[in-house]
């Protein structure tokens, strides 16, 4: 239904957009919106393209990496190529491991040389695959002193610096603190507002997007929301 339902949406705005530039608006009704999805795009597809592997330990999560070729080219030959990988999470178990071993120095030499190799081969795999690799990180709280010696907490990257820089790309999901009151959002569903911002890119600028997560998936909001957020926060300041 809700495949129909963006189908729907998408027909009416191609007809609004066909006005608005001086062309004559597509009136023809007769083809349904459920004519517009292809057949096989149904739950059980969607599900079935869907491989899930779960790991318990930073060996384990290591090893079934580093096995993905193989798993991968059997899914080339099948004719059901992957596009995506995801590593949810990456760091976890690399936080896990540091924490019991928190006392042996080497660890963390050992981590960071882990890591340096684990970046680069989710490149190359990427590379000859021809799909994309989203591996989430943690953000932890580390102390921040200024020039007066004062010091307090902020949040950065749980994997570090070397890690930041491995990455071809950054995003920071967080929340933007705010409910959106009925008849504001898409389809007037009241709910918490996320962002999605660009902290890294070799070709994209930097920027941040407003979305919410409702019943009916994700759901852009309009641009000018933080604008409008944030003159009221000053408003309320002042």
């Amino acid at each position: 239904d809700h495949v129909k339902s963006s189908a729907l949406r998408k027909m009416e705005a191609n007809k609004a957009k066909g006005v608005a530039n001086g062309g004559g608006a597509n009136t023809d009704t007769t083809t349904a919106p459920e004519e517009l999805v292809p057949t096989w795009f149904t739950p059980e597809s969607i599900l079935d393209g869907i491989h899930i592997f779960r790991v318990h330990d930073e060996s384990e999560q290591t090893c079934t990496l580093y096995n993905l070729p193989q798993f991968l080219q059997e899914q080339e030959e099948k004719g059901k190529p992957v596009k995506i990988l995801v590593v949810d999470s990456l760091a976890f178990h690399y936080r896990v491991a540091s924490s019991i071993n928190s006392s042996n120095k080497g660890n963390f030499l050992s981590t960071t040389t882990s890591l340096t190799r684990m970046a680069a081969f989710l490149q190359e795999l990427a590379s000859e695959f021809d799909l994309a690799v989203l591996a989430l990180n943690h953000l932890t709280n580390k102390l921040d002193k200024d020039s007066t010696g004062a010091g307090g907490m902020k949040l950065v990257p749980a994997l570090g610096e070397s890690w930041a820089h491995s990455v071809t790309s950054r995003l920071m999901v967080d929340f933007y603190h705010r409910h959106v009151p009925n008849g504001a959002s898409p389809g007037g569903v009241m709910g918490e507002v996320r962002t999605c911002s660009l902290i890294k890119s070799p070709h994209k600028p930097n920027g941040t997007a407003c979305f919410m997560i409702t019943d009916k998936g994700i759901r852009g909001l309009p641009p000018q929301f933080i604008q409008q957020a944030e003159e009221a926060k000053r408003a309320r300041l002042n």
